[in-house]
């Protein structure tokens, strides 16, 4: 027997008290910065051609690995979340990126940069 709509829920106040928003703003954030590197990447594409002396496929070699190793390694990161919690996790992983972002800066050859923004950062 289907009962009949007689009135909307009508909330007064937010039912978290508006953490839902202070995690979807922060949600953003790590989604622009993790994929706005990769999204970027082409804007300094010709500079590391010049300054590595690279072929442009040696180049673009940098963000496949890094692509390879997110995608390769998140069920890994998904057992770590169940075992250790989501926090140590996306915490250990942010210093893995910054790490490898910041060795990346003192980078001499494009196989540093392999390692450091591909292997490291991915």
């Amino acid at each position: 027997v289907k009962m009949p709509c007689t009135s909307a829920n009508v909330y007064t106040k937010v039912p978290d008290g508006g953490w839902g928003w202070t995690v979807a703003f922060a949600f953003f954030v790590v989604e622009a910065l993790t994929y706005g590197i990769i999204k970027s990447f082409g804007v300094f594409f010709n500079d590391l051609m010049e300054s590595f002396d690279e072929t442009n496929s040696r180049i673009s070699w940098i963000i496949s690995i890094c692509v390879f190793v997110q995608t390769f390694t998140a069920p890994l990161s998904t057992v770590l979340s169940n075992r250790f919690g989501h926090r140590l996790v996306v915490m250990a992983g942010g210093l893995l990126i910054s790490t490898g972002m910041v060795i990346a800066a003192f980078a001499r050859s494009v196989v540093d940069m392999y390692v450091t923004i591909g292997i490291i950062s991915g």
